[in-house]
C-alpha cells in the first residue's frame, strides 16, 4: 500500500509538473522503516489516535472526536538548518516580536519532540529585525537528517485553536527514513558568530554591530 501511495504521488507530481526526487523505486523498501507496514499517509492520519493527542485534547475538555485531519504531502530537502518563527513571542504574549527557534537539520527536531534539549532561539522586534537578540544557545545533541524525499504531514483542525498549541501532537512521516547524527556546535558557524555577539554586548558596542552584521550576511548565506 506505501509503495501505491507514493508512487501516485510521484505521477501527479510529474504531471503538474512540479520537481520530483529520484530514484522513486527506493520507496519500495519503505515498508521496512514503519511499523505495521503503513503507507506515510496511512500512518500520519493513524498519528490522531495516539497517546498524547488524546491526553492533551482531554485536558483543556476537547472532544477527541471532533478531530478532522488531512495529510499534506511535500518535498522534503536535505536541510542543513531549520528554523520555526513565532509572529508573537510566545514567551511573553509580545506581538510586537518575532520568536525564532532555528536547529541543524530537520525543523522535525523542534516540533516532534524525538530530540531532547533546547533550539538556538533568539527575539526581535518587528520594526528592527535587522537587530534580533539571542535569548537561548542550543543544547540539542543530536540533528535529524534525511535525503532528498517526500514528507507526509498532518493538516488537522486541531492544531492551531485559541488557547491551545496542538503542534506536534501529531506525526510527519518521510518516504525516506529520517536519521538522528550527532551535531558538533564548536564547528558551526553560526553558533560561533553567537557566542561572539554575546561577547562583544559585554566589552564593546561597536564590536557588537560588526559582528552582528557578520550573522546577517551568514544567515542569508545558509538559507538563500
Amino acid at each position: 500500500m506505501g509503495v501505491w501511495v507514493c508512487m501516485g504521488v510521484w505521477v501527479c507530481m510529474h504531471e503538474v509538473p512540479m520537481y520530483v526526487p529520484t530514484p522513486p523505486p527506493r520507496w519500495d523498501t519503505f515498508s521496512s522503516h514503519y511499523n505495521h507496514n503503513l503507507s506515510p499517509s496511512q500512518g500520519v492520519w493513524a498519528s490522531k489516535f495516539n497517546e498524547r493527542a488524546y491526553i492533551s485534547m482531554r485536558k483543556v475538555g476537547l472532544d477527541f472526536m471532533d478531530i478532522r485531519m488531512a495529510v499534506l504531502c511535500q518535498r522534503v530537502v536535505p536541510a542543513k538548518y531549520a528554523y520555526v518563527i513565532h509572529t508573537r513571542n510566545p514567551t511573553n504574549g509580545d506581538a510586537s516580536e518575532i520568536y525564532c527557534e532555528l536547529v541543524m537539520g530537520l525543523g522535525e527536531a523542534i516540533v516532534s519532540g524525538m530530540v531532547p534539549g533546547s533550539a538556538l532561539a533568539f527575539v526581535a522586534k518587528k520594526d528592527a529585525l535587522d537587530a534580533p537578540r539571542v535569548v537561548l544557545f542550543p543544547s540539542k545533541g543530536e540533528g535529524m537528517y534525511v535525503k532528498d524525499s517526500l514528507i507526509f504531514r498532518s493538516d488537522s483542525n486541531g492544531e492551531d485553536l485559541e488557547g491551545y498549541a496542538g503542534a506536534g501532537l501529531y506525526d510527519s512521516i518521510t518516504v525516506d527514513p529520517t536519521l538522528l547524527k550527532r551535531v558538533d556546535y564548536n564547528e558551526d558557524p553560526i553558533i560561533k558568530v553567537c557566542w561572539l555577539l554575546l561577547w562583544c554586548c559585554v566589552q564593546d558596542t561597536c564590536a557588537y554591530h560588526l559582528a552582528h552584521g557578520a550573522l546577517h550576511r551568514l544567515c542569508v548565506t545558509s538559507t538563500g
